[in-house]
């Protein structure tokens, strides 16, 4: 291995065609990345059988078929099937290192039947799945409230009809199967501390930022397209959220500041008196409502037709949002979850624009207070009202544009990830300890 590259396989949970979320995105990226670099790579992803039509794979691309209903949450197991099909591609393939952008849907297991192969592995980290089993978000169930820690104890109040003993095999053969990995990646220091924290060695995960796919030509394309689009200063700032829509991202805080204007307005009215004025913004709502809780989509909808500073643009393709952004003046982040990296930050960087986002995780690591953005007291509407009256103030926009920092893009991404997948074997011997301490017990 040491007189050539090794040929190397890029595993995600999911396609980038059929789901957009930050680690698709950015497993595609590296893979895009490392062929940028004239490596020997391929990109491996699952895929349930009814959206097998959604999915254009190229050259150098494989899927493996899966059941999720077959996939085990809270163990993280993936079925034998699965494994069986990602061992094969790998064997026929000749790859000789293995880089996990996820292991949902694929399994520990899955893991552990690539390190039985003899290969090195390495496993890029998003959330903390490994830790919380709530969707690896560290949030409490059915409160909502972070979550700064695992324990038996804890964990057992979020999920009661799981017995403590069940937690602690949870932890065991997680970290069984962490303890053959060779390194970690994570793309900021705050996950890495978090997991620092669970019992994961630090020095064994390397912080690497994600890194936007082609970079230069999406700069290009919304500067092309979308020129002077944005409003001149004396008109209202358009606010753009990007991604997911669900209960941890946030747009719940926003349509809570929507509907407190507006009562307020309402309220003014009733007592005869003038409507205060509407504050000067206005929020674009970029995502996907299908799916969602009926009752939130019947909010939103309530909202937007109650105010003119409340619109909703739909879904959109991946490879149009730097183009959006750039229509926009800021972009909002409000999360109410620990977030890692999300990729929506380097976009908006990428499309010249400051970010507007909650105060916590690795969103605060990644927006530099009063330099490239804004932040906000997470889930909270009137310190979310403040800092966005301070965005739209005189010279405040130009001021955090010139602060914004270069973004990493998918070759930066490569280059940073190459020592790791073809340095030497440094993954623990077995019976050595990557998950320190046996599991919890308080």
């Amino acid at each position: 291995m040491a007189d050539r590259s090794p040929r190397i396989a890029i595993v995600s949970h999911t396609h980038p065609d059929l789901s957009k979320g930050g680690a698709e995105v950015s497993a595609y990226a590296l893979f895009k990345g490392l062929k940028a670099l004239g490596q020997d790579v391929i990109f491996v992803a699952t895929c349930d059988e009814s959206d097998l039509p959604r999915v254009k794979t190229r050259p150098g691309e494989y899927l493996i078929q899966r059941d999720t209903a077959f996939y085990d949450h809270f163990y993280q197991l993936g079925t034998p099937e699965t494994a069986r099909q990602l061992t094969e591609i790998l064997a026929r393939e000749k790859v000789e290192v293995v880089n996990f952008q996820h292991y949902l849907f694929l399994g520990i297991n899955a893991i552990e039947a690539v390190c039985d192969m003899g290969l090195r592995v390495v496993v890029t980290l998003h959330e903390y799945l490994a830790i919380c089993h709530h969707h690896g978000q560290m949030v409490t169930r059915p409160g909502k409230a972070l979550c700064r820690a695992a324990s038996r104890q804890g964990c057992q109040a979020c999920y009661p009809e799981h017995l403590g003993e069940e937690f602690d095999i949870r932890r065991w053969q997680i970290g069984r199967a962490f303890d053959r990995v060779a390194a970690f990646v994570s793309p900021s220091a705050f996950l890495r501390g978090r997991y620092a924290a669970w019992g994961l060695d630090p020095a064994r995960v390397s912080v690497i930022e994600n890194g936007l796919l082609d970079i230069d030509a999406k700069r290009a394309r919304a500067a092309a397209e979308a020129g002077r689009s944005r409003a001149p200063r004396s008109e209202a700032a358009t606010i753009g959220y990007f991604g997911q829509i669900t209960p941890f991202k946030g747009v719940g805080l926003i349509l809570d500041l929507v509907e407190q204007v507006e009562d307020a307005r309402d309220a003014a009215r009733a007592a005869g008196v003038e409507a205060p004025p509407r504050p000067p913004f206005r929020f674009r709502i970029h995502g996907n409502l299908v799916g969602l809780d009926p009752a939130f989509v019947e909010r939103f909808e309530a909202a937007e037709k109650r105010s003119p500073a409340l619109r909703y643009m739909g879904a959109y393709a991946n490879e149009d949002v730097v183009t959006l952004m750039a229509g926009c003046d800021y972009v909002i982040v409000p999360s109410q979850w620990w977030e890692n990296s999300p990729v929506v930050i380097q976009e908006a960087y990428a499309a010249g624009c400051p970010v507007i986002a909650s105060d916590l995780g690795g969103l605060a690591e990644k927006v530099v207070e009063g330099e490239t953005g804004l932040l906000f007291a997470v889930s909270d509407a009137t310190s979310l009202l403040a800092t966005l009256e301070a965005a739209c103030a005189p010279g405040a926009l130009d001021k955090l544009q010139a602060g914004l920092p270069a973004v990493s893009d998918d070759v930066a991404m490569a280059r940073a990830y190459l020592n790791l997948l073809a340095g030497p074997e440094s993954a623990a011997e077995p019976g050595d300890a990557a998950v320190a301490g046996t599991p919890a017990t308080d």
